[in-house]
C-alpha cells in the first residue's frame, strides 16, 4: 500500500485565499484553545481569527496568538477571517495532516476551507466583531527557560482558588520580581505555594496577579515548547504578556492585594523528616480513600516512617504508613491529605521531600529544591 503527499497546488481565488499545511493549522488551533470560550455571551469568543501570519483567539480576559507560516493572495492578503473554532478545530482532525488546506473567502458571509476532494462552508463573522488590541507600554520582567517556567508555575497554581466566578487575588498567582529572583505564589488563604529561582537580569522590580486560567494557558505554551525555547514576561498597568516560540499569550492582571506570604511558614522543624515524593505522595493517595467532603482530616505523624491514620463514620477506617530516606522529631497533626498531594503530584517522584512539622498546631512546610508547600493544619 502507497501513500502520497499532497503537494500545493495553484487555486482558484474566489475573494481571497490562504494557503497552509493542515498539521500546522491543527497545532495553532489547540494552542490557541485555551482562549476560546463558547460559554460566554459574545458568540465572537467563540471564534477565531486569521490576519496575516497570524491566528489568534480572545475571550475578552485571554488572548492567545499563534504565527503561522500561510500564503495569501486576493482580498485575504492583508485582511481578517473570522471563523467558529470548534468547527474548525473539528475540519482539521478529520483531514490528512499531510495535507494543504485552502481557506477560500467566499459571498455572503461564509468561507470554503478545502482539501483534497473534500470541502466545508462555514459562516464568518465580520472584522468589525473582533475585539480592539489595546498597544499599552510594556515593561520587560525577565526570561526564563520554558521548561523552567513551567515547573515553577505547575508548582503553584494548584493552591489557587478556582470557579468560574472567581477573581478575587485568591484566583490568581502571584508573580514578583525582585533582587534577581523570580517568585511565583498561589494560595487558597489556608494553604500555600512556593516556588523560585534567581535569574541574573537587570530589570526593575514587580509584582504581578496572573489569572489562574491564564497561568494554565501559559503552562500549556511551556508544555509545548518544552526545553527548546525561552519565554520573556512582560508587564503594563493592566496586563501580562508572555512571549513563547511563535505563541503570544496576552492576559489581563487582576486588581486587589495580594495576602502577605513571606511570613507564612517560616517555621522550620531542627530535624525534618526526609521521604520520596512518590511515598509520600502514595500514602496521601491510600489515606484520603476513607476520608469525605465532611470528614477531610487525617492524622499524619512523622518520626521514624510518616504514618496517615483516618477515620470516617461514613467510609471507615484507613490506617496507612511509609518508610522514610531520614528520620525526623515524632509529631502529630492533623492534615487534609488532598492538599498536599496536588503539590507533591506536581514533582517528580524521585526527588525528597523535607516535612517540617514543629507542633500540632503550627504550619506544616513541606519543601523540595527550590519550591515549598505551607498547609495549615485541621481542627482535631
Amino acid at each position: 500500500m502507497s501513500t502520497t503527499t499532497a503537494k500545493k497546488q495553484p487555486a482558484k481565488i474566489v475573494n481571497g485565499c490562504i494557503r497552509l499545511p493542515a498539521t500546522e493549522l491543527r497545532r495553532a488551533l489547540e494552542a490557541i484553545g485555551d482562549a476560546v470560550d463558547f460559554s460566554a455571551s459574545k458568540p465572537i469568543n467563540g471564534h477565531c481569527c486569521l490576519s496575516a501570519g497570524l491566528i489568534a483567539a480572545d475571550n475578552g480576559e485571554l488572548r492567545i496568538e499563534v504565527e503561522l507560516d500561510d500564503q495569501r493572495d486576493g482580498s485575504l492578503a492583508n485582511s481578517m477571517l473570522i471563523l467558529p473554532h470548534d468547527r474548525l478545530k473539528r475540519i482539521m482532525q478529520s483531514v490528512d495532516p499531510k495535507a494543504y488546506i485552502q481557506l477560500i473567502d467566499g459571498d455572503n458571509g461564509a468561507a470554503c476551507i478545502t482539501s483534497g476532494r473534500d470541502s466545508w462552508t462555514l459562516p464568518t463573522m465580520p472584522a468589525s466583531e473582533w475585539p480592539a488590541v489595546e498597544d499599552p507600554k510594556l515593561d520587560p520582567v525577565c526570561r526564563l527557560p520554558a521548561d523552567q517556567f513551567f515547573r515553577m508555575a505547575s508548582h503553584v497554581r494548584v493552591a489557587c482558588e478556582t470557579g468560574h466566578n472567581c477573581r478575587t487575588a485568591l484566583s490568581a498567582v502571584m508573580l514578583e520580581w525582585a533582587d534577581g529572583v523570580l517568585t511565583l505564589v498561589g494560595t487558597d488563604s489556608r494553604n500555600w505555594c512556593v516556588a523560585s529561582s534567581p535569574i541574573d537580569q537587570d530589570t526593575d522590580d514587580s509584582q504581578t496577579l496572573v489569572p489562574r486560567k491564564s497561568i494554565d494557558a501559559m503552562v500549556n505554551a511551556a508544555r509545548r515548547v518544552g526545553d527548546a525555547s525561552g519565554v520573556q514576561l512582560e508587564r503594563s498597568d493592566t496586563q501580562v504578556v508572555a512571549r513563547f516560540e511563535r505563541t503570544t499569550i496576552t492576559a489581563r492582571q487582576l486588581g486587589g492585594h495580594f495576602p502577605m506570604w513571606r511570613e507564612i511558614g517560616q517555621e522550620r522543624a531542627e530535624q525534618p523528616t526526609k521521604v520520596s515524593v512518590g511515598a509520600l505522595l502514595a500514602l496521601c493517595d491510600a489515606a484520603s480513600i476513607c476520608t469525605s467532603p465532611t470528614s477531610k482530616g487525617v492524622a499524619m505523624t512523622t518520626g521514624k516512617t510518616v504514618r496517615m491514620k483516618a477515620t470516617s463514620s461514613e467510609h471507615g477506617k484507613a490506617v496507612c504508613e511509609c518508610d522514610c530516606v531520614l528520620a525526623g522529631a515524632s509529631v502529630t497533626a492533623i492534615i487534609d491529605p488532598s492538599t498536599a498531594a496536588k503539590w507533591l503530584g506536581t514533582i517528580e517522584e524521585a526527588a525528597i521531600v523535607e516535612m517540617h512539622l514543629t507542633n500540632s498546631e503550627s504550619a506544616i512546610v513541606l519543601t523540595c529544591e527550590d519550591t515549598y508547600t505551607v498547609i495549615m493544619p485541621l481542627v482535631s
